[in-house]
């Protein structure tokens, strides 16, 4: 896997699971036109908690193309999104 510095209608975000069974490193997210519109969506009806100071957590399920585990120790996702893009 490479970082491009293209739209390649896919976005690749590091993930980890508490699970006895399962293990991830990453998610990829397939970024449509429908993605990108539920995605406004939900940040439009978020706004409202913007200044609230004392709100803490907000969170929305959705499912990514895949979970992911990577299969090559010597290159972990770490190294390919930086900490400045976590």
């Amino acid at each position: 896997m490479r970082k491009e510095n293209y739209d390649t209608g896919f976005v690749m975000l590091k993930a980890n699971t508490n699970s006895e069974w399962d293990d991830c490193d990453f998610v990829i997210i397939h970024v449509t036109d429908e993605w990108r519109q539920t995605m406004q969506k939900r940040l439009e009806a978020i706004i409202p908690f913007k200044e609230d100071y004392s709100f803490y957590h907000h969170s929305y399920w959705a499912s990514p193309e895949g979970f992911y585990k990577n299969p090559d120790e010597t290159q972990a996702a770490e190294e390919i999104i930086g900490e400045q893009e976590d």
